[in-house]
């Protein structure tokens, strides 16, 4: 790998302004970042780098929220997802040299998304924060393995929980530790590719993600709990989007 000073200026930009997005939304920014990165890294690479740098934005927002955090769907979230996780861990080793799958994974992921937001079939009848966070868990250990990003199968668990905008993002951040450290093995299948690089822009992420959560803690002091909702369903929608246009249908499409 070998960057210039304009990627890896990028690439910090993208890592500090995804950081204050993931502080006053919650979520997305992650899943942005991890797009960003693939334009520019190997998709083998960048699920553990990206989990690495990810872990230290997620380890900011736990220190900041730590009091606000609901400890006890953290231990029932993470019955649910090691297991899940197992899998995906497999299934990755499956499809990491098949590309062509990830497109249809993202597109099915982003109607699912989008099917939630605008309450069409796909309803959560229950309000049992217990049972929302297991199945949170259950899900989003598979795809966070081999998509990249749980979020778009989390957050509607997570919305439905009915959390307060400083329990939901501390919250969520913690079990986002869990999701990182879950990718970490991903390293021991791709070590021979890792340079000395790898560990320098680790580095220069990891101070542009700190750098972003503090800052974005600072603009979300002036938004009120209605305002969070809806900037975090919009996030959420563009994700869809995103998902579906960008990471799907174009790879379809365009593939040569």
């Amino acid at each position: 790998m070998a960057l210039g000073v304009f990627q890896l200026g990028f690439l910090f930009a993208a890592a500090f302004i995804t950081a204050i997005i993931n502080a006053v939304a919650a979520v997305g920014g992650g899943m942005v970042l991890f797009a960003i990165m693939l334009t520019v890294l190997n998709y083998a690479v960048v699920i553990p780098v990206h989990a690495t740098i990810q872990f230290w934005s997620s380890f900011t927002r736990v220190w900041i929220f730590r009091r606000a955090i609901n400890y006890r769907l953290i231990g029932i979230y993470s019955i649910t997802y090691i297991p899940s996780a197992a899998l995906g861990i497999y299934l990755w080793k499956l499809i990491v040299d098949y590309s062509a799958v990830q497109p249809v994974i993202k597109i099915i992921i982003s109607v699912y998304l989008v099917m939630f937001l605008f309450d069409w079939t796909i309803k959560i009848k229950t309000t049992d924060r217990t049972k929302l966070i297991l199945y949170a868990g259950a899900w989003s250990g598979v795809v966070a393995l081999t998509a990249g990003s749980p979020a778009p199968v989390m957050a509607p668990f997570f919305i439905q929980a009915k959390l307060n905008k400083e329990e939901f993002i501390g919250t969520w951040a913690l079990s986002g530790i869990t999701v990182h450290i879950s990718k970490f093995p991903l390293f021991f299948f791709i070590w021979d590719s890792l340079t000395f690089d790898y560990i320098w822009l680790i580095l220069l992420l990891v101070v542009g993600v700190v750098a972003g959560t503090y800052t974005g803690k600072i603009f979300l002091g002036g938004i009120s709990e209605t305002l969070f909702k809806k900037i975090l369903t919009s996030v959420l929608l563009l994700l869809a989007t995103k998902l579906f246009i960008w990471d799907g249908i174009r790879p379809l499409i365009f593939a040569s």
